[in-house]
């Protein structure tokens, strides 16, 4: 549990972050005021980026309406590289789990339950992981005791390369 507050929590900074360089690059006002927000917001699942967008959007509209406008298109690129590279990556590195399972857990969790799916995708990527991990270390155990191999046989076999 702990892995995934601390990958939550990098990968909003360095959303954050990502916004605040954005935005000194092309001297938008309010810089640290919408990246703070803007990160915050993204550890809200599904909706917690939208929010930050119009939050964002709305302070800079009163601003300048054109940087409002190029802020908008940049989160839409920024969440969209989130969702499908950094997500699956950093949440996959923390919990052990591929980051393409994440990504089709996400993908197919949406496509089937909606903004449930997506919510529930990461931890049942997760559980579904361990469950697989732990069924094919019965199997290779039930393979062993077939085969008359003790434990540490069955180590030195695994350390093997494999001849076929």
């Amino acid at each position: 549990m702990e892995k995934y507050i601390i990958a939550e929590l990098v990968e909003a900074l360095v959303v954050g972050s990502a916004n605040f360089i954005f935005m000194l690059i092309f001297g938008m006002p309010y810089a640290v005021l919408v990246s703070v927000v803007v990160g915050i917001t993204n550890m809200i699942p599904t909706f917690g980026p939208i929010f930050g967008a119009a939050i964002g959007g709305l302070i800079l509209l009163l601003a300048d309406p054109w940087k409002a406008v190029a802020f908008l298109i940049f989160t839409a690129i920024l969440q969209t590289l989130d969702g499908y590279v950094l997500k699956p990556k950093m949440y996959g590195d923390a919990l052990g789990v591929s980051p393409v399972m994440i990504l089709v857990f996400i993908i197919v969790g949406g496509k089937m339950f909606g903004v449930i799916g997506i919510l529930i995708a990461i931890p049942l990527a997760a559980i579904l992981s361990i469950v697989i991990s732990k069924f094919q270390a019965v199997l290779l155990e039930r393979k062993a005791i077939r085969l008359g191999i003790d434990d540490e046989e069955l180590v030195q076999k695994a350390d093997e390369p494999s001849k076929e």
